[in-house]
């Protein structure tokens, strides 16, 4: 749900993209090592026909998160057009 502090990335879809503004996961400290910090845009390119994992990319690389993982990474959507390159 879209709250006054952001959206949870679990809730975007394909073609999406944000930047990201919280990330309170467990396992925060790996989605740190890829790169994904406060600050960061991220595009959302994939997702599983059953919904789970969501493939984001990230700084040019992409990443598999499951939804309950992304649940716990707040970001800000904007209306900045996606880069379709890593979408097919």
């Amino acid at each position: 749900m879209q709250g006054e502090g952001g959206t949870p990335l679990s809730e975007l879809r394909r073609g999406s993209r944000a930047v990201v503004r919280v990330i309170g996961t467990p396992g925060s400290d790996r989605l740190f090592d890829f790169g994904l910090l406060p600050g960061t845009p991220v595009d959302v390119v994939l997702e599983a026909p059953l919904g789970d994992p969501l493939v984001i990319v990230v700084r040019g690389t992409l990443l598999s998160l499951r939804r309950r993982d992304a649940a716990g990474i707040i970001v800000a959507t904007g209306e900045t057009p996606v880069d379709r390159r890593h979408c097919r």
